[in-house]
């Protein structure tokens, strides 16, 4: 019988705990998003920490409410955060700034009812509603039990904040599913996606997650991408991955001894010291969005790459390009 548990990796770990009350025949697997939750959006650090710090209790310089006017991003969760979809973030008449540390953390809002929490991250200030979620709403379990049925693991949702001291295992609604096979690794992307390695297949399976949990029937099924293979995108043997602090995803390859990185749609992107194996033209980018495989393109390729790799056996799909 496989379970799992959690516990927060935050100042309480009982704010996270959470107990196993049903086992699984087949093993699942869960997966949090280790970045946390995702600001409204984000400020240049440079521009506007100085600002910030040097109005304490005063109005919000005028640059900074402009900076919040023109912002577009996501709703957030916060009791005073705009309407969902909205991405309206005008300040109102009044409001102040309230340092909580300086140089690391300030509120917005008006005296004494903060409307928005600010915090720096390195070179970027990340702006939250107030008050800020303590838990990313992007936690995840693989319900394993629906495998022997109709061989798809669904992704569920892990609520961290709902006050229960065990997992909702109740099923009908999940965000997504993996379909036909086995995984050995996933994890959470902050860019809306979970991603999965099969070792057996040596695939790598994408899900884009969608905005809100659907109906199991309606629930979108991993894209399954790679292959195996030696040269990059393809892979032999992934066991394992993670996610780079600026999104890229790192896969381990057991039997072809490497670290390989990707994007979300299994492009390999450079992440190591050392030249790449050959970078083509960027005036190639609008043939092939288009699915135009032009001769240029074709005579570009066959240039850099050895005679065995047939390029009627590639994918046709956007390409990483200098």
């Amino acid at each position: 019988m496989y379970a799992f548990q959690s516990i927060s990796a935050l100042g309480d770990p009982e704010a996270g705990m959470k107990q196993p009350t049903i086992g699984f025949s087949l093993q699942p697997y869960i997966a949090y998003d280790q970045f946390g939750p995702a600001p409204l959006f984000t400020m240049p650090a440079a521009t506007y920490q100085p600002e910030l710090d040097g109005a304490n209790n005063q109005p919000v310089p005028a640059d900074v409410a402009t900076a919040f006017a023109n912002a577009t991003g996501s709703s957030g969760s916060g009791s005073n955060a705009p309407p969902s979809g909205s991405g309206n973030f005008t300040l109102p008449d009044g409001a102040i700034v309230t340092v909580v540390t300086a140089s690391a953390e300030w509120y917005i809002g008006l005296p004494n009812q903060p409307l928005y929490d600010l915090r720096r991250e390195t070179d970027t200030i990340n702006v939250f509603a107030y008050p800020t979620p303590a838990f990313s709403p992007r936690n995840y379990y693989l319900d394993s039990r629906s495998y022997a049925s109709d061989e798809k693991y669904y992704l569920r949702q892990v609520a961290l904040d709902d006050n229960s001291n065990t997992f909702d295992y109740t099923p009908g609604q999940s965000w997504g599913a993996f379909s036909n096979t086995t995984l050995d690794a996933i994890v959470v992307h902050p860019n809306g996606y979970v991603i999965g390695v099969n070792y057996e297949y040596h695939k790598m399976l994408i899900l884009q997650l969608p905005s809100n949990a659907v109906d199991d029937a309606d629930a979108p099924v991993a894209l399954p991408l790679s292959g195996k293979g030696l040269r990059e995108d393809l892979l032999k043997g992934p066991i394992a991955l993670t996610i780079t602090p600026d999104g890229r995803i790192l896969v381990l390859e057991q039997d072809n001894a490497r670290v390989q990185a990707f994007d979300t749609i299994a492009n390999p992107v450079q992440c190591f010291a050392g030249p790449l194996a050959f970078t083509l033209d960027a005036g190639f980018k609008t043939d092939l969005n288009s699915g135009n495989l032009s001769n240029a393109f074709q005579q570009a390729y066959q240039q850099n790459v050895q005679p065995s790799l047939l390029l009627a056996s590639a994918c046709l799909r956007p390409l990483p390009m200098t």
